[in-house]
């Protein structure tokens, strides 16, 4: 049976990624990275060619409902292995000088007075999930408020695709690659998530993806957040000390600048204004599709 999925151009989120592919192709093409960018947006383009025929396929509406999904997790991956050869500078000194104006010193360094292995593995538990978080509400929203798991979707999506123009226009590794960890006192015992990070660079050379400005898990997990709070408040409960943990640990695990947080939080806050008014559109688009369907019938 034909199958009523829309174009991927119809989707906000998708719009957003497209466009932020074809300025991350641009940059890696000028500065001399284009033979790395260009496995990563062979996938890209093949969806693109292939989508006509494939939204005739019964599912093929559900099956774009979770695209962006994959689509960002390979935008991450390019973005990992592009930035680092385009450009090789980075802006931290500049996020460092402002969080030290603020609080006088590294904020790291704050945190040694509270800083203990079982704290530090709750951190990082809290960081991880990052993941949890919105799948679990898109899971959850999926089959039972089509307005909120939209909401949260191409919040959460389109959060992702603004911010990559600060992964690539204003690269940042953060205080846990721009400082050496001596001058924290040494490593945290009981960072899993550290050891992972470091050990999945390990695979790109040594490079550090240059993702700490703006704090993409602080926007996310307030998108979150705020979707709850809009839709089921009883959520709160669960998701909120999630997303309080998430957020102290991006600068008690010294991957983020708290400058990068604030950032984060203000774009989360501030796209979700612009998308509770397009899931409205959106929502009224359809009904109008379907009313005409339904005369024509």
């Amino acid at each position: 049976m034909p199958s009523d999925a829309p174009q991927l151009t119809d989707r906000v989120e998708i719009r957003l990624g497209l466009a932020f592919w074809t300025a991350a192709g641009t940059a890696a093409v000028l500065s001399g990275a284009a033979a790395v960018f260009v496995p990563f947006a062979i996938p890209v383009l093949a969806l693109i060619a292939t989508w006509p025929t494939l939204r005739r396929w019964r599912g093929a509406s559900a099956a774009l409902d979770w695209l962006p999904l994959p689509l960002v997790v390979l935008t991450y991956e390019m973005l990992h292995a592009v930035v680092p050869r385009c450009w090789e500078w980075t802006i931290d000194p500049w996020l460092r000088a402002v969080d030290q104006g603020v609080f006088g010193a590294d904020v790291g360094t704050l945190y040694l007075a509270y800083a203990a292995p079982a704290l530090t593995t709750l951190m990082a538990g809290f960081y991880a999930s990052y993941y949890l978080i919105p799948t679990t509400l898109a899971a959850w929203w999926f089959r039972r408020n089509r307005t909120a798991f939209r909401e949260l979707m191409m919040g959460e999506v389109g959060a992702l695709f603004i911010g990559y123009l600060g992964y690539l226009f204003l690269p940042a590794i953060g205080p846990h690659a721009y400082l050496p960890a001596e001058h924290f006192g040494g490593p945290l015992e009981g960072d899993f998530i550290g050891a992972a990070i470091r050990s999945l660079n390990a695979n790109y050379g040594g490079h550090f993806p240059r993702d700490a400005f703006p704090s993409l898990h602080t926007a996310n997990a307030v998108t979150a957040l705020l979707v709850c709070l809009r839709h089921e408040k009883r959520l709160l409960w669960i998701y909120a000390p999630l997303v309080t943990g998430l957020v102290i640990a991006t600068t008690y695990l010294r991957f983020h600048y708290v400058i990068d947080v604030v950032v984060g939080a203000a774009l989360a806050i501030v796209w979700q204004l612009a998308v509770v008014r397009l899931v409205a559109r959106e929502s009224a688009v359809a009904e109008k599709g379907l009313q005409s369907v339904s005369a024509v019938l």
